[in-house]
């Protein structure tokens, strides 16, 4: 069993919650990006700590802005 998995078991955290979203290394990973850009942190700076070759792929696949994000983005104008 991968350590990931074992983690999860020890932790005792669903593999696939209630509403059939499933939790992965991949799933941590667009959580992580969507975080930073929640919190503000510019996109070459995501694109770099999540380690892709170029800040589309980051902003394209990996975050995910909610409407409240975007709520406070237009409020800072």
């Amino acid at each position: 069993m991968p350590i990931f998995d074992r983690v999860l078991v020890r932790a005792k955290i669903a593999r696939v919650d209630a509403e059939g979203r499933k939790l992965d290394i991949h799933a941590l990973r667009h959580t992580f990006g969507s975080r930073l850009a929640r919190r503000g942190v510019g996109l070459v700076q995501v694109q770099r700590l999540m380690g892709h070759s170029d800040p589309k792929l980051t902003a394209q696949v990996y975050t995910h802005l909610d409407v409240e994000a975007l709520r406070k983005a237009v409020e800072a104008v």
